[in-house]
């Protein structure tokens, strides 16, 4: 009896964390079942960006080689945890394409046990807890993350998970050297799977200076730090640069180097294209400021929870902004509805506690709940419907362009030399040698954009230099540049209808040398009835 009776109030006290993960999966069957008959029965990612990892985890697990293709390293990504997750797993079960999806979700599921044991712990009812809960599913996109394939879900259980951490270390008077290092331990881990993690670990340790523990927040720095510069000795080590192509790429424009010179502008752009997560930082710091009155003061968990979590928001979409499926904003957002939503709740519980007018707390407590109720949480839900719903048809634009050029470079191409400026899902599914002219995997085509000389000549000239045999591009892209090489010989192009997610609706295919011709013809002759019906196809 005892027994049944402790079962019955574990049962009770997870009820919340059970509905948030059965809506959880039935949202993710729902995405899947569709994905699945859109797709020929293929499981397929919404971004061909996941499959970039796929392909490094596969040669890092399989030859050794941290690149794209398993002939020569290629610093491609800033993810560098995710990578070597995945290629842990491939290494024990074998490459598999459904290894990103199970992983998604058991990490999405884990960040919602971190966010339920908090709320927990704070004594918030299971109601409240069970709202917090769905929000935090679906505000925070969770089933998107699973179909996106990268490492957004392991980002999210990390940053809460140290945010969670850092605050009962941080409100403890007592030292605990274990403590300590397990919380620098996942700050290094924060940084190693995403590099803007560092927003977070650079917060808490303000957090740690402001309480003048000096060295401790020092230490977390350096432990926050030590991934990246450890990434960028070998990157330099073996001829790439210190940081990742895809942050020197994506970052290399006017309107994150030059901050000081459109100022203005930057700060204008990013509010609009993040407003609503902008909105929870802004109250974030108002319930934080709130908190400052009360009798535990600034060292209050909750307070040094709120600080971090404003800072690392504000940072991270000033410097980083919008996104496919809003990825990069999962995070934040999730870590915002598990502190904002368990402070609120205290600071009503607990209104005695605040050195206030009782009845500015009223007005206060007003103020916050009504305006997340009216402004953030709304459109933060609204904007995860509509993503969801756009990601069956995600897939799909990956399916048809990308997934089906791999297999065609399967068919007709293993071992040759490819141009091409979408390299995921060719270099997962295909054993080729690939020139990357978008820069992510090619080291020489991301210094001469670095520096400014990247041209039609200079891609001619890269494609004789490597013996590329034929190209799988999207033409406008090049456009900037001078266009493609005109020596270059058209043969088809394939086109797809109602796309999302590709970056064109038209990728052509061009022979390189002229010997090569006849044979690329032929093969997209032969390959043509394997493309699904929906595919446009033209051939010169």
């Amino acid at each position: 009896m005892k027994y049944l009776s402790w079962m019955t109030d574990r049962i009770k006290k997870s009820l919340p964390l059970i509905l948030a993960v059965v809506l959880f999966s039935i949202s993710l069957l729902i995405l899947t079942k569709d994905s699945l008959n859109r797709n020929q029965g293929h499981l397929v990612y919404a971004l061909d960006d996941g499959y970039i990892h796929m392909a490094t985890a596969k040669n890092l697990a399989e030859f050794g080689v941290w690149g794209v293709t398993r002939y020569e390293f290629s610093s491609n990504s800033s993810s560098l945890l995710w990578t070597v997750v995945l290629a842990a797993v491939y290494w024990v079960f074998g490459p598999s394409e459904v290894a990103p999806f199970i992983l998604n979700i058991l990490f999405c599921v884990l960040s919602l046990v971190v966010v339920a044991r908090f709320l927990r712990e704070m004594q918030l009812p299971g109601g409240v807890t069970g709202i917090l809960l769905v929000a935090a599913v679906y505000t925070g996109t969770m089933p998107i993350l699973v179909f996106v394939g990268m490492e957004h879900g392991l980002e999210v259980f990390l940053d809460i998970l140290f945010i969670y951490q850092m605050g009962k270390y941080i409100s403890n008077p007592v030292e605990n050297r274990n403590r300590f290092i397990g919380l620098a331990v996942l700050a290094a881990l924060v940084t190693g799977v995403r590099y803007e993690g560092l927003f977070v670990i650079g917060a808490a340790s303000l957090v740690f200076f402001l309480r003048k523990r000096f060295s401790k927040g020092l230490l977390l720095l350096l432990a926050g730090l030590f991934p990246i510069v450890l990434y960028g000795v070998i990157s330099l080590a073996k001829g790439g640069l210190f940081f990742p192509n895809s942050i020197l790429l994506k970052g290399s424009n006017p309107t994150t180097f030059q901050i000081f010179d459109n100022l203005r502008g930057l700060i204008e752009w990013r509010y609009n294209s993040s407003k609503d997560v902008i909105y929870l930082a802004g109250l974030s710091l108002l319930v934080f400021v709130i908190q400052l009155f009360r009798k535990t003061g600034f060292w209050d968990q909750l307070a040094a929870m709120n600080l971090v979590v404003f800072l690392s928001n504000i940072l991270q979409t000033f410097f980083i902004g919008d996104n496919y499926f809003y990825r990069y904003e999962s995070n934040l957002i999730v870590g915002e509805i598990m502190v904002l939503g368990a402070s609120i709740y205290m600071l009503v519980r607990e209104r005695a506690s605040l050195r206030i007018n009782r009845g500015i707390q009223y007005g206060l407590a007003l103020v916050v709940v009504g305006f997340l109720f009216w402004k953030p949480l709304p459109a933060l839900w609204q904007r995860s419907i509509q993503s969801m719903e756009k990601i069956p048809p995600a897939t799909t634009n990956i399916y048809e362009q990308q997934y089906q050029m791999a297999l065609f470079l399967r068919e007709y191409y293993q071992g040759k030399t490819i141009a091409a400026n979408d390299i995921g899902a060719i270099n997962y599914l295909a054993d080729i040698h690939t020139v990357d002219l978008y820069g992510l995997s090619t080291q020489a085509v991301a210094d001469m954009k670095l520096e400014g000389v990247y041209s039609t000549a200079k891609i001619r000239q890269l494609a004789i230099e490597r013996k590329v045999d034929i190209a799988i591009v999207y033409d406008h892209w090049f456009d900037g540049f001078g266009g493609l090489p005109r020596d270059w010989v058209k043969d088809g192009e394939w086109s797809i209808r109602n796309n999302v997610v590709c970056g064109g609706s038209v990728v052509s295919f061009y022979a390189i040398k002229l010997a090569a011709e006849p044979e690329l013809m032929q093969n997209l002759k032969a390959f043509s009835p394997s493309l699904p019906t929906t595919v446009g196809r033209i051939l010169y």
